[in-house]
């Protein structure tokens, strides 16, 4: 492997630590390019001609209530979060706090030591309402990321489809399935759902730059004739910091692509 035998090879070779208590690998003025040499005569990159139509994002402002912000800043700060019912929850580690976190933005937690979830909020799902409201009707693929989030919109949206089947195929590209829901992992390269549908909503947006872009290609690909219209709900700090993550990991892409042709 050109770029080292294992990942922490590859940290040590192009990277160097530091950043909150030294515990970050950060890159150097010198590490996309050095990766682009190792890289020479073991990839390339060609172009392939898309006709795609344009894409637009939509950003819906969502505020969590007061009391639940207070709670979602304790959990924070503290990795631990006591609810009113007397269950808790807690983050034995900062990845563990950023996907707690996540639950709580997205409206439910789980609670420790049980594979029960305890409702928070509604104000996304009220923004996703709204949503499908002014579509009416229109086919809309949603992409969400917890059970949780699963269970609610099946409870507020009863004709809501949760699972691929060649009869669901057969009626989405008919236009009679309104709501679509799909986690990320599970529409994966391939998958053609751009028939019947131009509107993409992510209830919750996943870290990985891959299964985003290809959520989002299950419509927005060649064959598409209409506009595409992607819905995120901003306004919270872990999916804030997602999407912005993901522009960052898009540019470096880019960047790499963009080596690779010279």
């Amino acid at each position: 492997n050109p770029l080292g035998r294992n990942y922490t090879d590859y940290k040590l070779k192009y990277f160097v630590q530091g950043g909150y208590q030294n515990r970050e690998w950060l890159s150097t003025s010198s590490t996309l390019s050095e990766i682009m040499r190792d890289l020479q005569g073991y990839a390339y990159s060609f172009h392939v001609d898309k006709a795609y139509c344009p894409i637009d994002t939509v950003d819906i402002p969502v505020r969590m209530p007061s009391s639940i912000y207070d709670e979602y800043k304790e959990l924070e700060k503290l990795f631990y979060l006591e609810l009113e019912n007397g269950a808790t929850v807690e983050a034995l580690s900062s990845g563990s706090l950023v996907q707690k976190l996540k639950q709580l933005e997205a409206g439910a937690v789980y609670v420790d030591h049980s594979s029960d979830w305890v409702l928070r909020h509604d104000v996304k799902l009220h923004a996703f309402e709204n949503v499908v409201n002014e579509l009416n009707g229109e086919p809309l693929l949603v992409f969400y990321e917890f059970r949780h989030t699963k269970e609610r919109i099946k409870d507020r949206f009863p004709n809501a489809v949760f699972a691929l089947s060649d009869k669901v195929m057969l009626e989405w590209d008919q236009g009679k399935i309104p709501l679509l829901c799909l986690h990320p992992a599970s529409a994966g390269h391939g998958l053609n759902l751009q028939k019947s549908c131009c509107n993409v909503a992510f209830f919750s947006t996943p870290w990985s730059l891959e299964l985003y872009e290809q959520a989002k290609g299950r419509v927005f690909r060649t064959g598409q004739n209409r506009s595409v219209t992607v819905y995120h709900f901003s306004g919270f700090p872990v999916e804030d910091r997602v999407r912005k993550a993901l522009v960052k990991h898009k540019r470096v892409e880019n960047d790499v692509i963009n080596e690779l042709r010279k």
